[in-house]
């Protein structure tokens, strides 16, 4: 999440100001591969002045709990957490999907970006994330903290 979020473009972060998110659900999961917990927070956001909403989505992993632990908390998620996202805005397509993928920080959609680099949008291939999900991360982070 933190390397997402620093490589964020000022020109997105500027344009973030304007963008209204909300939580819609909140689910968590154990990877069967991993054996990592995740908590996962399925969100709704636009920019003020559009009509149109963009799903999002964000997933933190946690390792496993340690010995003597009863259960997993969220509270040791931070900044630094194995963090996975979508957002269903164009710009994610078409600048930085293909560069979080290749990061294991998304999925590339079938049949969307056609599976190549953004050469034109974002050439140097910088893994940050789109408007919508900058708002979004820090909202999902503090909520997480509060999940038992």
């Amino acid at each position: 999440m933190k390397e997402m979020m620093t490589n964020t473009p000022d020109e997105v972060i500027e344009r973030s100001r304007k963008v209204a998110v909300d939580i819609t659900s909140v689910k968590k999961a154990i990877s069967k591969s991993t054996g990592q917990t995740m908590l996962a927070f399925n969100m709704k956001g636009r920019a003020i002045t559009d009509k149109e909403f963009y799903d999002l989505t964000i997933v933190f992993y946690v390792n496993k709990k340690s010995e003597g632990e009863k259960e997993i908390t969220f509270e040791q998620v931070d900044q630094w957490a194995p963090t996975w996202v979508r957002c269903s805005c164009p710009y994610f397509q078409f600048f930085v999907e293909y560069v979080l993928d290749r990061n294991g920080s998304t999925v590339l959609r079938k049949n969307v970006t056609d599976n190549k680099p953004p050469k034109i949008r974002n050439p140097e291939e910088i893994p940050y994330v789109c408007k919508h999900l900058y708002k979004a991360l820090p909202m999902a982070l503090a909520a997480a903290k509060k999940v038992k």
